[in-house]
């Protein structure tokens, strides 16, 4: 699982673009020729040298991977707080939060 952050927006749009998702929570089902749009779609990225590209980079290994009959799924959380019923946004988000402990103080500890 490869975790995004709003540090890097671009591969999320890239993804959003492929899957037609326009807003809120929700999962896609990804096929190589979905996957390898992705991919096509955020290549020219790698010009930008002050930036690593991890999304890319997981997207090309996930795709030499990936029989052709497979599927992957892609998920966006509009919410930290609620899944919105969608059972892959929900694993997604159990995978955030997974060993953090919100404190008394109101920090949270990873």
């Amino acid at each position: 699982m490869r975790v995004g952050s709003a540090e890097n927006r671009l591969p999320a749009a890239v993804l959003a673009t492929v899957c037609d998702h326009t807003g809120g929570s929700g999962s896609y089902r990804l096929g190589r020729d979905d996957l390898e749009r992705a991919i096509r779609l955020l290549a020219p990225a790698r010009a930008c040298t002050d930036l690593e590209h991890p999304n890319l980079v997981a997207w090309q290994w996930l795709h030499a991977d990936l029989a052709p009959d497979e599927d992957v799924v892609a998920v966006f959380a509009a919410d930290l707080t609620d899944a919105a019923g969608d059972r892959y946004a929900a694993a997604l988000l159990a995978a955030v939060f997974a060993g953090r402990v919100e404190n008394p103080d109101g920090t949270t500890t990873p």
